[in-house]
């Protein structure tokens, strides 16, 4: 048995959405002050909400959610919901899976009711799966 190599992140991204108080003139965007980050996830809109950071980072927020964030003077990046998730997957969760398994295995072939079964297993996180959306720019809009 061999656990899953969970040392290096991957998100993979294309692009990310940005969004800033609508009182930061353009030009000026590069001058915000981040001292404090919140991150979540997936959607973190509920975990974040209230949050009193500079920067909201999670995989999306509700259109709602991020006015609300850039009104009350935080910035958001948001980087797609399933490529925040399938990071941590490939390089926290596969691993954390593999010792609970590994551990419950061995605690029920200690209590003599794992007799006669497999041992050996592997945890392999998806290398098909994807994320539903396309990021569609004017520049790779060929073909559309």
């Amino acid at each position: 048995m061999a656990a899953p190599n969970a040392t290096t992140s991957s998100v993979r991204l294309r692009g990310l959405s940005v969004a800033t108080p609508q009182s930061v003139p353009v030009g000026q965007k590069g001058d915000i002050k981040i001292t404090t980050v919140g991150i979540c996830a997936g959607s973190g809109g509920s975990m974040l909400n209230g949050l009193d950071v500079d920067l909201l980072f999670t995989g999306e927020l509700s259109h709602h959610e991020a006015l609300a964030a850039t009104e009350a003077g935080r910035c958001v990046i948001t980087a797609f919901h399933s490529n925040t998730e399938r990071g941590y997957l490939e390089t926290k969760m596969s691993a954390k899976l593999f010792g609970e398994v590994e551990k419950t295995i061995a605690d029920l072939v200690a209590a003599n009711s794992w007799e006669g079964m497999e041992t050996e297993f592997d945890i392999d996180v998806s290398r098909s799966d994807r994320d539903p959306f396309e990021v569609k720019t004017d520049e790779n809009l060929d073909g559309w």
